[in-house]
């Protein structure tokens, strides 16, 4: 029945259907039932799969059809009814998902993971740099919380990495993705992180020495579920040599460093935790024997070094 949504009639774009049913999410006073109603159709669009003809099930014939165009190939006829109006729907999203106060009721976790999931994929179809970049900015706050369902995880992830590719300056998220390293525990989820990270070198060839932090997350190819010991230690050596070599406070380079090995003094193997603790000693000496700013030392000790620390003192396990 899709076709019947694309139908257009000629000089009257008021009465297209679906841009009378998006319009409700911008009405004063609309109901959470309501709302619900029009994101499950938004929901439907983009996960149906297009329809197959048949010899006993036929495809509608419907006149005056009007689908968006769009690069993506592999995009379905629900995916082109919707392109129109991913304005609204993100304005829509960006007032009501993205809320502090709707994300810690119990009750709305459910309706929140469905928008999320619809945020991940209305964003391969962003192009506005300025609206991507508030997203993200949105976004991130909500995985820096921590204890968040793996699921909903991995669709704010999907979300970010897609509209990293169209926002302002990409690598300003450096370091607020980088303090995820020592908040999302769940191994699916932190090796998408690890992609996402990776990535801001694609924008900024500069950044892969900082970028390649993330193999201190590696894991044997061979045996997924086995961490691969002999990647890790290299890069923590790799790692130590290159700050004791170091001129001057590159706080982009060590705010990675230091929330990878938080997680990685977690893990409870003493070798890792080891090498994690040595590298986080060097970086201690390294910013006494240097002139550190007031803001370098806020970053890097008291926001990050401290406030673990105090963390750590609470934490139940050894």
């Amino acid at each position: 029945y899709f076709p019947f949504l694309a139908k257009q009639k000629p000089g009257y774009p008021e009465c297209d259907i679906l841009t009378n049913v998006f319009a409700i999410l911008s009405a004063k006073n609309l109901s959470e039932a309501t709302a619900s109603i029009v994101m499950d159709i938004a929901d439907d669009l983009l996960n149906l799969p297009d329809f197959e003809p048949t010899e006993t099930l036929l495809s509608l014939p419907v006149t005056g059809c009007v689908y968006t165009e769009s690069a993506d190939e592999s995009i379905t006829m629900g995916g082109q009814l919707i392109l129109p109006h991913v304005p609204a729907i993100l304005q829509y999203l960006s007032k009501t998902t993205i809320s502090a106060e709707k994300v810690k009721k119990k009750k709305n976790r459910a309706q929140v993971s469905k928008e999320l999931g619809i945020l991940s994929k209305i964003s391969k179809f962003m192009r506005d740099k300025e609206q991507s970049s508030l997203l993200i900015t949105l976004l991130l706050p909500f995985l820096h919380r921590g204890n968040i369902a793996q699921d909903t995880e991995v669709d704010i992830l999907v979300t970010v990495q897609n509209l990293l590719k169209h926002c302002l300056e990409p690598t300003s998220f450096l370091k607020p993705l980088a303090k995820l390293f020592s908040v999302i525990k769940n191994k699916l989820s932190r090796q998408l992180l690890c992609t996402v990270f990776q990535t801001l070198s694609d924008f900024e060839s500069g950044l892969k020495y900082i970028t390649d932090v993330v193999k201190l997350n590696a894991f044997d190819q061979r045996h997924l579920d086995d961490i691969n010991f002999d990647v890790r230690f290299s890069t923590f050596q790799t790692i130590t040599s290159y700050i004791k070599e170091m001129q001057t406070v590159d706080v982009n380079y060590l705010v990675p460093v230091m929330h990878n090995c938080f997680y990685n003094m977690e893990l409870g193997d003493m070798s890792l935790s080891d090498n994690a603790s040595m590298c986080l000693m060097s970086i201690i000496k390294k910013l006494a024997a240097l002139n550190v700013t007031e803001k370098e030392y806020r970053e890097i000790i008291h926001r990050s070094l401290l406030e673990k620390l105090r963390k750590g003192l609470k934490s139940q396990t050894e």
